[in-house]
């Protein structure tokens, strides 16, 4: 018994780290399209829209704010897509009142879940 709670508690970290990587490349590709939790971004005013020179809205002006989206460890299972520093996690957590980001919608906490469903079980 104590050898599968020992695999358990290692799948459990391993799995965990694997899910919370997946978000951050769901959250990333989906964020690149244009698109956040709720559809499609609100779009830019006319007239930023024109002084930035792209209509686009896709969260990247920089580049910073996402290129600093880090998975954390926050203990041994458990895992959280966040910042890897206060500036951009500050900019992420404005930038996200107004255009929703972070987090999953209910059709890809579907396919999310359906992927992973069965990971723990090869560990029991």
């Amino acid at each position: 018994m104590k050898k599968m709670k020992s695999r358990l508690n290692k799948g459990m970290a391993e799995g965990t780290e694997v899910f919370a990587k997946e978000l951050k490349s769901l959250i990333l590709t989906r964020t690149a399209k244009g698109t956040g939790v709720n559809g499609s971004f609100k779009k830019y005013t006319k007239k930023y829209a024109e002084l930035k020179g792209d209509p686009t809205v896709n969260l990247s002006n920089t580049g910073k704010m996402l290129g600093a989206m880090k998975v954390k460890k926050i203990n041994k299972n458990t895992y959280r897509v966040g910042f890897s520093n206060k500036k951009e996690e500050t900019k992420a957590g404005h930038v996200g009142k107004i255009r929703p980001f972070m987090g999953l919608n209910k059709n890809e906490e579907k396919v999310l879940f359906k992927k992973f469903g069965n990971t723990f079980k090869r560990y029991v």
